[in-house]
């Protein structure tokens, strides 16, 4: 198989096709476990503050039990998106060798950058669940042209699940393969002291809704949601999410040694000659130079992630977030100050007879420039109808006809 360095130039439409073909083989196989696994298993007191200390919330529904103990759900519940770093892999869905290589060296020599998510919850997050996930791949096709480059959109799912085999959320991740990577500026904004006094006075302005309800009743179409400042990016955030997530890359010494020799090819060796995860591209500029972006940068779930940590600061502990679509559209490296802005858009009726509340997000830097959109739903409770149920899960689970657990609907 052809790398794209070898690619003759004028072919690169046909080499693309043929490697989204053959990437296309990893739709409905299970991926394969880490060697060593960091995921949280247990949604733990522990483990669902590291979590949030993470992201940088500091909601008191998640940290604090004699809060959460007074609230609708007795006890404390993670934030939504801590599903992003929850879930034991089930070994009896493990794929075989034969399985675990189709499409394993597909899309060679291009790099792979979270370009959107769509979750769904079905069920609250409680302190003490144990977290069971399915990942695997759903599609991938081949977006582009000869005039704005070729990419290929990869779409990955996650099914997560809790001790009594109830789906507890499915969240999909798209990521793009570009033929050609998209640049950072070289050279990272300054902040002066004004600055800092200005975004010191945004942090200490931001609340929390908490144990007062926010009736839906209350909620008109055009209501503004409170903003929220997010910066400036420095390697401290970026790192402290890495921890919060629990990345399975990021690990040291022996255990990093026996990844690389069990093949995981998660790692990099840097100037110095030592390996380091590639993880690292998120605060180390070398790192992020070998894979041709000129500074680090942050994860596209971690302002998927601030973009529904907007929404549970305003809903209050009563509300349920059911859904998050979203969209990250521009590279946000280190230094960068991004203000999270969200808007009710519209309130309609589920099917199951829950008033849902949609809010546009937007994360938008110091540029002017939009680096990321979203379209959160929530149920609010109700003066007429009380609390708001979470909607059921799909009846197929979210698995794929012909994968091993599927039930057709």
């Amino acid at each position: 198989m052809s790398t794209k360095s070898e690619v003759v130039q004028g072919e690169a439409e046909a080499w693309m096709r043929r490697e989204v073909d053959s990437f296309r083989e990893r739709i409905g196989i299970d991926v394969p476990q880490p060697m060593f696994e960091m995921s949280y298993e247990q949604a733990s007191r522990d483990a669902i503050r590291h979590y949030a200390y993470g992201l940088g919330d500091d909601n008191p529904l998640w940290l604090d039990r004699d809060h959460a103990a007074a609230s609708r759900w007795g006890g404390i519940i993670a934030p939504p998106t801590f599903l992003v770093a929850a879930g034991r892999m089930l070994p009896e869905y493990q794929p075989t060798e034969e399985e675990a290589a189709r499409g394993r060296d597909a899309l060679p020599g291009l790099n792979m950058m979270q370009c959107g998510d769509h979750a769904r919850w079905f069920r609250p997050i409680r302190d003490g669940d144990e977290i069971s996930m399915r990942r695997f791949y759903i599609d991938c096709q081949l977006k582009g042209g000869e005039d704005r480059g070729w990419t290929a959109i990869s779409t990955f799912r996650s099914l997560f699940t809790n001790q009594d085999d109830e789906v507890v959320g499915i969240w999909d991740i798209d990521a793009i393969h570009p033929y050609d990577q998209p640049s950072v500026p070289p050279k990272a904004r300054t902040h002066s002291p004004i600055d800092l006094d200005a975004i010191a006075a945004a942090y200490d302005a931001e609340e929390i809704r908490s144990a007062t309800p926010r009736l839906v009743e209350s909620v008109s179409v055009g209501d503004e949601l409170p903003k929220r400042t997010r910066g400036p990016l420095t390697s401290s955030n970026v790192v402290a999410w890495a921890q919060g997530l629990s990345r399975h890359e990021v690990v040291p010494d022996r255990l990093g040694h026996k990844k690389r020799k069990a093949g995981e090819f998660a790692y990099i060796q840097n100037s110095v000659g030592g390996w380091d995860s590639i993880m690292s591209c998120h605060w180390d500029s070398e790192v992020a130079s070998n894979f041709g972006i000129a500074r680090p940068f942050d994860w596209g779930i971690m302002r998927a992630s601030f973009m529904v940590h907007i929404v549970t600061d305003w809903m209050g502990d009563d509300a349920i977030v059911v859904a998050s679509d979203d969209r990250i559209r521009a590279i946000n490296p280190l230094g960068s100050v991004n203000t999270v802005t969200a808007r009710v858009t519209e309130i309609t009726v589920a099917e199951d007879g829950w008033p849902e509340v949609t809010c546009e997000v937007a994360c938008t830097n110091q540029d002017d420039v939009v680096t990321a959109t979203s379209t959160v739903r929530v149920r609010l409770p109700s003066e007429k109808l009380g609390l708001p149920e979470y909607p059921k899960a799909p009846e197929g689970r979210g698995l794929l006809p012909g994968m091993k657990g599927y039930v057709s609907p």
